[in-house]
Protein backbone atom coordinates (compact mmCIF):
# COMPACT_ATOMS: atom_id res chain seq x y z
CA UNK A 1 0.00 0.00 0.00
CA UNK A 2 1.58 3.32 -1.03
CA UNK A 3 2.26 5.84 1.71
CA UNK A 4 2.70 9.45 0.70
CA UNK A 5 3.43 12.38 2.99
CA UNK A 6 6.27 14.70 3.97
CA UNK A 7 7.11 14.98 0.27
CA UNK A 8 7.93 11.28 0.04
CA UNK A 9 6.08 8.40 -1.58
CA UNK A 10 6.88 4.78 -0.83
CA UNK A 11 5.38 1.63 -2.31
CA UNK A 12 6.26 -0.52 0.67
CA UNK A 13 6.43 0.39 4.34
CA UNK A 14 9.86 0.98 5.76
CA UNK A 15 11.90 0.94 2.57
CA UNK A 16 12.65 4.65 2.38
CA UNK A 17 14.13 6.72 5.21
CA UNK A 18 13.10 10.32 5.67
CA UNK A 19 14.99 13.16 7.36
CA UNK A 20 13.02 15.84 9.16
CA UNK A 21 15.09 19.01 9.27
CA UNK A 22 15.50 21.10 12.43
CA UNK A 23 12.80 23.47 11.25
CA UNK A 24 10.34 20.56 10.88
CA UNK A 25 10.78 18.97 14.30
CA UNK A 26 7.91 20.86 15.92
CA UNK A 27 5.55 19.47 13.29
CA UNK A 28 6.18 15.88 14.42
CA UNK A 29 3.35 14.53 16.54
CA UNK A 30 3.51 12.05 19.42
CA UNK A 31 0.09 10.52 19.99
CA UNK A 32 1.15 7.43 21.91
CA UNK A 33 4.26 6.70 23.93
CA UNK A 34 4.64 3.53 25.97
CA UNK A 35 6.38 5.25 28.86
CA UNK A 36 5.14 6.21 32.31
CA UNK A 37 7.56 9.11 32.25
CA UNK A 38 10.54 10.29 30.24
CA UNK A 39 12.59 12.19 32.78
CA UNK A 40 14.58 15.31 32.01
CA UNK A 41 17.70 13.42 33.05
CA UNK A 42 16.99 10.74 30.44
CA UNK A 43 16.46 13.36 27.73
CA UNK A 44 19.73 15.14 28.60
CA UNK A 45 21.59 11.83 28.61
CA UNK A 46 20.21 11.05 25.15
CA UNK A 47 21.17 14.54 23.93
CA UNK A 48 24.81 14.05 24.99
CA UNK A 49 24.86 10.62 23.36
CA UNK A 50 23.69 12.03 20.03
CA UNK A 51 25.77 15.21 20.11
CA UNK A 52 28.98 13.33 20.91
CA UNK A 53 28.56 10.68 18.23
CA UNK A 54 30.32 11.04 14.85
CA UNK A 55 27.07 9.89 13.20
CA UNK A 56 24.68 11.84 15.41
CA UNK A 57 21.42 9.91 15.80
CA UNK A 58 22.61 6.32 15.62
CA UNK A 59 19.27 4.49 15.54
CA UNK A 60 16.51 5.51 13.14
CA UNK A 61 13.09 6.27 14.54
CA UNK A 62 9.87 5.43 12.73
CA UNK A 63 6.84 7.50 11.77
CA UNK A 64 3.43 6.95 10.25
CA UNK A 65 1.03 9.15 8.34
CA UNK A 66 -1.41 10.51 10.90
CA UNK A 67 -4.38 12.83 10.89
CA UNK A 68 -4.13 15.74 8.49
CA UNK A 69 -1.13 14.14 6.80
CA UNK A 70 1.16 14.91 9.73
CA UNK A 71 3.96 12.56 10.70
CA UNK A 72 3.27 10.69 13.95
CA UNK A 73 6.25 9.27 15.82
CA UNK A 74 6.00 5.53 16.48
CA UNK A 75 9.52 4.79 17.73
CA UNK A 76 12.13 7.29 18.85
CA UNK A 77 10.27 9.66 21.16
CA UNK A 78 13.24 10.02 23.51
CA UNK A 79 15.61 10.47 20.56
CA UNK A 80 13.38 13.23 19.21
CA UNK A 81 13.28 14.94 22.61
CA UNK A 82 17.06 14.65 22.86
CA UNK A 83 17.53 16.27 19.45
CA UNK A 84 15.16 19.08 20.33
CA UNK A 85 17.13 19.63 23.54
CA UNK A 86 20.41 19.87 21.61
CA UNK A 87 18.97 22.35 19.14
CA UNK A 88 17.58 24.48 21.97
CA UNK A 89 21.00 24.55 23.65
CA UNK A 90 23.14 24.41 20.55
CA UNK A 91 25.96 26.69 21.65
CA UNK A 92 26.48 24.63 24.81
CA UNK A 93 26.70 21.34 22.91
CA UNK A 94 28.97 22.85 20.24
CA UNK A 95 31.36 23.93 22.96
CA UNK A 96 31.26 20.46 24.54
CA UNK A 97 31.55 18.48 21.30
CA UNK A 98 33.11 20.74 18.64
CA UNK A 99 34.23 17.79 16.51
CA UNK A 100 30.79 16.22 16.19
CA UNK A 101 28.22 18.92 16.89
CA UNK A 102 28.45 21.20 13.86
CA UNK A 103 24.90 22.52 13.76
CA UNK A 104 21.24 21.81 14.49
CA UNK A 105 20.35 18.13 14.28
CA UNK A 106 17.58 16.59 12.15
CA UNK A 107 15.43 13.61 13.13
CA UNK A 108 15.92 10.53 10.96
CA UNK A 109 13.22 7.90 10.62
CA UNK A 110 11.62 5.37 8.33
CA UNK A 111 8.02 5.46 7.21
CA UNK A 112 5.77 2.63 8.35
CA UNK A 113 2.29 1.89 7.05
CA UNK A 114 0.26 0.93 10.13
CA UNK A 115 -2.91 1.74 12.02
CA UNK A 116 -3.08 3.04 15.61
CA UNK A 117 -3.26 -0.38 17.25
CA UNK A 118 -0.27 -1.59 15.24
CA UNK A 119 1.55 1.62 16.18
CA UNK A 120 1.14 0.74 19.86
CA UNK A 121 2.44 -2.79 19.34
CA UNK A 122 5.44 -1.49 17.40
CA UNK A 123 6.23 1.08 20.08
CA UNK A 124 6.09 -1.50 22.86
CA UNK A 125 8.16 -4.01 20.89
CA UNK A 126 10.82 -1.38 20.20
CA UNK A 127 11.13 -0.45 23.89
CA UNK A 128 11.07 -4.05 25.08
CA UNK A 129 13.77 -5.02 22.58
CA UNK A 130 16.10 -2.31 23.85
CA UNK A 131 16.11 -1.35 27.51
CA UNK A 132 12.76 -2.80 28.46
CA UNK A 133 9.77 -1.26 30.21
CA UNK A 134 9.39 -0.49 33.89
CA UNK A 135 6.42 -1.95 35.81
CA UNK A 136 4.73 1.46 35.60
CA UNK A 137 5.42 1.71 31.85
CA UNK A 138 3.62 -1.60 31.47
CA UNK A 139 0.81 -0.55 33.81
CA UNK A 140 -0.03 2.67 31.96
CA UNK A 141 0.21 0.84 28.62
CA UNK A 142 -2.18 -1.79 29.97
CA UNK A 143 -4.63 0.91 31.05
CA UNK A 144 -4.54 2.52 27.61
CA UNK A 145 -4.98 -0.76 25.75
CA UNK A 146 -7.92 -1.73 27.96
CA UNK A 147 -9.57 1.61 27.17
CA UNK A 148 -9.18 0.72 23.51
CA UNK A 149 -11.03 -2.54 24.09
CA UNK A 150 -8.12 -4.89 23.55
CA UNK A 151 -8.66 -8.44 24.88
CA UNK A 152 -6.35 -9.64 27.64
CA UNK A 153 -4.63 -12.13 25.37
CA UNK A 154 -3.53 -9.40 22.96
CA UNK A 155 -2.44 -7.10 25.80
CA UNK A 156 -0.34 -9.84 27.42
CA UNK A 157 1.24 -10.65 24.05
CA UNK A 158 2.09 -6.98 23.43
CA UNK A 159 3.60 -6.61 26.91
CA UNK A 160 5.32 -10.02 26.72
CA UNK A 161 3.91 -11.18 30.02
CA UNK A 162 1.41 -13.72 31.28
CA UNK A 163 -2.26 -12.87 31.61
CA UNK A 164 -2.00 -13.50 35.36
CA UNK A 165 0.58 -10.68 35.57
CA UNK A 166 -1.94 -8.14 34.28
CA UNK A 167 -3.72 -8.07 37.64
CA UNK A 168 -0.49 -7.08 39.36
CA UNK A 169 0.04 -4.27 36.85
CA UNK A 170 -3.53 -3.01 37.40
CA UNK A 171 -2.92 -2.93 41.14
CA UNK A 172 0.08 -0.61 40.68
CA UNK A 173 -2.28 1.97 39.18
CA UNK A 174 -4.13 2.19 42.51
CA UNK A 175 -0.98 3.35 44.35
CA UNK A 176 -0.43 7.04 45.12
CA UNK A 177 1.48 8.95 42.43
CA UNK A 178 4.60 9.15 44.62
CA UNK A 179 4.75 5.36 44.98
CA UNK A 180 4.19 4.86 41.25
CA UNK A 181 7.07 7.17 40.40
CA UNK A 182 9.34 5.47 42.94
CA UNK A 183 8.56 2.10 41.37
CA UNK A 184 9.35 3.51 37.92
CA UNK A 185 12.65 4.99 39.15
CA UNK A 186 13.69 1.65 40.66
CA UNK A 187 13.74 0.25 37.12
CA UNK A 188 15.24 3.32 35.46
CA UNK A 189 18.13 3.44 37.95
CA UNK A 190 18.66 -0.34 38.14
CA UNK A 191 17.55 -0.45 41.76
CA UNK A 192 19.65 2.52 42.90
CA UNK A 193 16.51 4.51 43.70
CA UNK A 194 12.85 3.81 44.33
CA UNK A 195 10.99 0.81 45.72
CA UNK A 196 10.93 -2.79 44.55
CA UNK A 197 8.00 -4.41 42.81
CA UNK A 198 7.52 -6.67 45.82
CA UNK A 199 7.17 -3.69 48.15
CA UNK A 200 4.86 -1.93 45.70
CA UNK A 201 2.61 -5.00 45.62
CA UNK A 202 2.60 -5.14 49.43
CA UNK A 203 1.59 -1.47 49.64
CA UNK A 204 -1.44 -1.97 47.39
CA UNK A 205 -4.58 -1.44 49.46
CA UNK A 206 -2.82 0.40 52.29
CA UNK A 207 -3.99 3.89 53.28
CA UNK A 208 -2.08 6.65 51.48
CA UNK A 209 -0.63 7.94 54.75
CA UNK A 210 0.83 4.51 55.53
CA UNK A 211 2.23 4.23 52.00
CA UNK A 212 3.88 7.63 52.35
CA UNK A 213 5.33 6.77 55.77
CA UNK A 214 6.80 3.53 54.43
CA UNK A 215 8.32 5.27 51.42
CA UNK A 216 9.92 7.87 53.66
CA UNK A 217 11.53 5.16 55.81
CA UNK A 218 12.89 3.33 52.78
CA UNK A 219 14.18 6.50 51.12
CA UNK A 220 15.84 7.62 54.38
CA UNK A 221 17.58 4.26 54.64
CA UNK A 222 15.86 3.44 57.93
CA UNK A 223 14.63 0.10 56.58
CA UNK A 224 15.39 -1.97 53.51
CA UNK A 225 12.63 -2.76 51.03
CA UNK A 226 12.57 -6.42 52.13
CA UNK A 227 12.06 -5.44 55.77
CA UNK A 228 9.40 -2.90 54.77
CA UNK A 229 7.52 -5.70 52.97
CA UNK A 230 7.44 -7.74 56.18
CA UNK A 231 6.28 -4.73 58.22
CA UNK A 232 3.49 -3.94 55.77
CA UNK A 233 2.36 -7.57 55.58
CA UNK A 234 2.35 -7.77 59.38
CA UNK A 235 0.03 -4.74 59.54
CA UNK A 236 -2.27 -6.26 56.97
CA UNK A 237 -2.47 -9.58 58.81
CA UNK A 238 -3.14 -7.75 62.08
CA UNK A 239 -6.05 -6.04 60.33
CA UNK A 240 -7.46 -9.42 59.32
CA UNK A 241 -6.31 -9.45 55.72
CA UNK A 242 -5.03 -12.63 54.11
CA UNK A 243 -1.53 -11.99 52.79
CA UNK A 244 0.72 -14.50 51.04
CA UNK A 245 4.09 -15.01 52.68
CA UNK A 246 7.20 -13.82 50.88
CA UNK A 247 10.09 -16.24 50.47
CA UNK A 248 12.05 -14.28 53.08
CA UNK A 249 9.15 -14.51 55.55
CA UNK A 250 8.88 -18.24 54.92
CA UNK A 251 12.62 -18.70 55.45
CA UNK A 252 12.52 -16.72 58.70
CA UNK A 253 9.65 -18.79 60.06
CA UNK A 254 11.26 -22.07 59.06
CA UNK A 255 14.54 -20.98 60.66
CA UNK A 256 12.76 -20.09 63.89
CA UNK A 257 11.12 -23.52 64.11
CA UNK A 258 14.33 -25.28 63.07
CA UNK A 259 16.47 -23.46 65.65
CA UNK A 260 13.93 -24.04 68.42
CA UNK A 261 13.85 -27.74 67.59
CA UNK A 262 10.09 -27.56 67.10
CA UNK A 263 9.95 -29.47 63.86
CA UNK A 264 12.18 -31.84 61.93
CA UNK A 265 10.30 -30.96 58.76
CA UNK A 266 11.02 -27.24 59.30
CA UNK A 267 14.72 -28.04 59.70
CA UNK A 268 14.82 -30.11 56.51
CA UNK A 269 12.89 -27.52 54.47
CA UNK A 270 15.04 -24.66 55.75
CA UNK A 271 18.30 -26.38 54.86
CA UNK A 272 16.85 -27.45 51.50
CA UNK A 273 15.95 -23.86 50.60
CA UNK A 274 19.45 -22.79 51.59
CA UNK A 275 20.90 -25.39 49.22
CA UNK A 276 22.46 -27.30 52.10
CA UNK A 277 20.43 -30.51 51.93
CA UNK A 278 21.43 -33.66 50.06
CA UNK A 279 17.84 -34.86 49.62
CA UNK A 280 15.07 -33.75 47.29
CA UNK A 281 11.80 -32.18 48.41
CA UNK A 282 9.96 -35.33 47.34
CA UNK A 283 12.23 -37.49 49.47
CA UNK A 284 11.82 -35.22 52.48
CA UNK A 285 8.03 -35.23 52.24
CA UNK A 286 7.82 -38.99 51.61
CA UNK A 287 9.87 -39.63 54.77
CA UNK A 288 8.01 -37.16 56.95
CA UNK A 289 6.07 -38.66 59.88
CA UNK A 290 3.84 -36.03 61.56
CA UNK A 291 3.52 -37.97 64.80
CA UNK A 292 7.34 -38.11 65.15
CA UNK A 293 8.05 -34.63 63.83
CA UNK A 294 8.70 -32.84 67.11
CA UNK A 295 12.30 -33.12 68.25
CA UNK A 296 14.38 -31.83 71.12
CA UNK A 297 17.62 -30.06 70.54
CA UNK A 298 17.79 -30.37 66.75
CA UNK A 299 17.97 -33.36 64.42
CA UNK A 300 17.00 -36.76 65.66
Amino acid sequence: MPVEFAGIKTTRAGIKPVTFGPEELDSLVTRWNGRYEITEEAVIEMAHLIASSPVGQQVLGSVRKGEGGKAEVIEGNKRLLGIRYINSNLSLFQSLYPATCKGPFPFKAIILDCNEDEMIELNLASNLDRKGLSPMDRAVALRDMEKRGWPEERIAHALRCSRSSLGILRSYLTLPAEAQRDLHLNFETNGAEGITGQLASALVGMPDKDVKATLEKVEAGEVKSSEAVRQVNKKKRAAGQRVSMTLKELMDELREHAEDGKSMLAFDLYTLLQGQHDRTLREILDDWEPEKDRVKGGRR
